[in-house]
């Protein structure tokens, strides 16, 4: 019974797996869509923000106030909906990698190295730079417009089930 169900599993499971991969996508591309938004938009937001950054030191503040939530915006979106995901995830990897390390560890309190990596994996940060590095290397899945173009160019020869069709293809030379 339990080999039938595995072997079952089995045969089912890669059908699916583009269904996790969009509503991760999604969910995570409206959230970052939103909040530039609302740093862009709302005085308080960006008010905040702007503290964040004169506190962190980070040189040129002024302009990223503005950069980085339009990059969160714009990026967020074309995460989203699965355009320009590698490209989308490095933006957004590279943004969470700097608030972690500039903004979020140092105020993890000092003790000893596990309770101090306890804390830090803790962070919703880092949370999101897994995500933008799993994306940055396996893009944004069948259900994404990066993977409706690529079928395009290849004229609809995306019929597998175990991701881009350029693994699949074998070339004798």
């Amino acid at each position: 019974m339990v080999c039938r169900n595995i072997s079952y599993s089995n045969r089912i499971i890669p059908h699916g797996q583009w269904f996790p991969i969009f509503i991760i996508r999604i969910f995570v591309g409206i959230f970052f869509a939103i909040s530039g938004l609302g740093k862009l938009f709302l005085s308080e937001k960006r008010e905040m923000l702007a503290q964040i950054l004169d506190q962190a030191n980070v040189p040129l503040a002024s302009v990223f106030v503005y950069l980085v939530p339009l990059m969160e915006l714009v990026f967020g979106l074309f995460f989203a909906i699965g355009l320009i995901t590698t490209i989308s995830s490095w933006f957004l990897f590279i943004i969470m990698a700097v608030a972690t390390f500039t903004v979020r560890a140092p105020m993890i309190q000092p003790g000893s190295t596990i309770s101090w990596f306890l804390d830090f994996v803790y962070l919703p940060e880092v949370l999101f730079m897994f995500i933008f590095f799993w994306f940055m290397f396996s893009g944004g899945g069948k259900a994404s417009i990066d993977y409706a173009i690529t079928c395009n160019k290849l004229r609809g020869e995306c019929n597998d089930n175990q991701g881009p069709p350029d693994e699949h293809h074998h070339h004798e030379g």
